[in-house]
């Protein structure tokens, strides 16, 4: 018997059957597109990428001769899914790193309505999240809004394919839409976000239960009738759960296209920096506390193209080359149009290369960057004010020696990775065990299911190092960005 999982990304789409203990048994995988018709828009297409969840899984399907027990699953987080009153598309959904919605949000900033959301919501609003992607519709497409029965995300829009329920996973809900306290939708926040009159839009928070396949599909993909189908958290929650995050003071880091680190509370943070995300719906009645980033391994991927080597296995083979500390070199890492959203939010941040002389060489530029994404990590787990006991890594760019001894040693954690290679769909298999009755709690779902892998301990040499350079950092960040406002202007951005 087997469970599928599906953990759809936002450039690939993974359906992977796991064994009842938890064995890989089966994966196929489907890239997708991600337009940009605009500077700073990000959307896709959603019939294309439910084609290609669709694709995956029946591919995986066919491999398995007995039976498939369920699904789950877990998707790319935030952004916005339009679909009409018959489950159609409206619009290209609008993705979580799009940055259009800046000009709207920024007059709820500076009126401090953000601040009096964090106190009710406990997360920071960013350019991505519904609420503010919904806020540029008022302004730009109302039609698109009037036309709506539903503002959806990736996993809920997956969801409603397979078994027509409309419905979010509270880990989505939680920001922007709920009340850290009660974990109702909040009449008050949508007031603050001048949403009011579209609440009615915002899909109903699910409990995590089972709901049947739709039969159609069920006859397509020829499973049984009713198959369970389980809304699992959304990405980073998942993920979290699959790295072994299960436990007070367990942190985890998803090195993917954002960066995300994160730790798991047994209570939301409220106070100390308003920033990053206090998400509902983690196992065990706890809260994760965690950071997405804008900035991720995709730097790596635009620094491969600008130093000439084909891929980023082989810049961080190159960054090998330099020592410890990149020679005195440091990054600010914020690349993307869009700014940066957490530890901190700016929409006009932007990147750096500080200290570079002609002496400097390509490897030197690549240990830099890889260290300065490191930082970035160690600022948001220090803003939790919570020690870590462990930190579990994820994602794509996790597979690299150097970058995970690199993170232990900036961030005096010894770092683990998991055996698992597809650490979300683990995740989402972990929650659907719960689901259904197999285990009575994540934490047991997760001591039975996840594979602990190679770990890696601080250097105390390279964490002298890395505490004068995270200094540093943090210093010239500061200092630099009341400029970003400038640089954006004169570059006509």
């Amino acid at each position: 018997m087997a469970t599928l999982c599906i953990d759809a990304g936002t450039t690939l789409i993974k359906a992977v059957l796991f064994s009842d203990d938890g064995e890989e048994l089966a994966i196929a995988t489907r890239a997708t597109t991600v337009h940009s018709p605009h500077p700073d828009w990000s959307e896709q297409h959603m019939l294309e990428v439910w084609d290609s969840v669709e694709q995956a899984c029946l591919e995986v399907i066919s491999t398995q001769r007995g039976e498939i027990t369920g699904i789950a699953v877990t998707a790319q987080g935030d952004g916005a899914w339009l679909i009409d009153a018959k489950g159609a598309p409206i619009r290209p959904a609008i993705l979580w790193n799009d940055g259009r919605a800046a000009d709207v949000m920024q007059p709820l900033s500076a009126d401090g309505r953000l601040e009096s959301a964090w106190a009710l919501n406990g997360s920071l609003s960013s350019l991505g999240l519904p609420n503010a992607i919904m806020r540029w519709l008022v302004h730009h497409e109302p039609q698109s809004l009037a036309s709506a029965r539903a503002v959806l995300t990736c996993g809920s829009w997956i969801l409603y394919k397979l078994t027509g329920v409309i419905g979010q996973h509270p880990s989505e809900a939680s920001a922007p839409w709920l009340d850290i306290n009660s974990g109702e939708i909040s009449d008050a926040l949508c007031e603050l976000y001048e949403l009011t009159d579209w609440k009615h839009l915002i899909p109903p928070v699910l409990d995590n239960t089972a709901l049947p396949i739709d039969s159609r599909l069920a006859d397509q993909w020829k499973l049984a009738e009713a198959t369970p189908v389980v809304m699992a958290p959304y990405d980073i929650v998942a993920t979290a759960a699959g790295a072994g995050a299960a436990h007070q003071g367990d942190a985890f880091a998803i090195l993917g296209t954002t960066i995300c680190p994160g730790i798991i509370t047994h209570t939301p943070q409220l106070d100390g920096v308003h920033t990053g995300l206090n998400l509902l719906g983690v196992g065990d009645s706890q809260v994760l506390r965690a950071f997405p980033t804008i900035t991720g391994a995709n730097t790596l991927t635009w620094l491969s193209n600008i130093v000439q080597v084909d891929t980023v296995p082989e810049l961080t083979a190159l960054a090998e080359e330099s020592p410890v500390g990149a020679r005195g070199l440091l990054w600010l890492p914020y690349l993307s149009p869009a700014g940066e959203r957490a530890p901190f939010f700016d929409p006009q941040a932007s990147g750096l290369l500080f200290g570079l002389h002609d002496t400097h060489t390509r490897a030197d530029i690549a240990r830099s960057l890889i260290e300065s994404l490191s930082y970035v990590v160690r600022e948001s787990l220090e803003a939790t004010h919570v020690t870590p006991s462990r930190l579990g890594l994820a994602g794509g760019a996790a597979a690299s020696d150097l970058w995970a001894q690199t993170l232990a040693d900036v961030t005096g954690v010894t770092t683990v990775r998991s055996r698992d290679a597809q650490v979300g769909a683990k995740g989402a298999q972990i929650y659907f065990s719960v689901a259904v009755g197999t285990d009575i709690s994540v934490s047991q779902a997760t001591k039975r299911l996840v594979s602990g892998g190679a770990s890696f301990s601080p250097a105390p040499a390279h964490r002298e190092i890395h505490n004068t350079r995270f200094e540093l950092f943090t210093t010239l960040r500061k200092a630099v960005s009341p400029l970003w406002s400038h640089e954006r202007g004169a570059h006509g951005v």
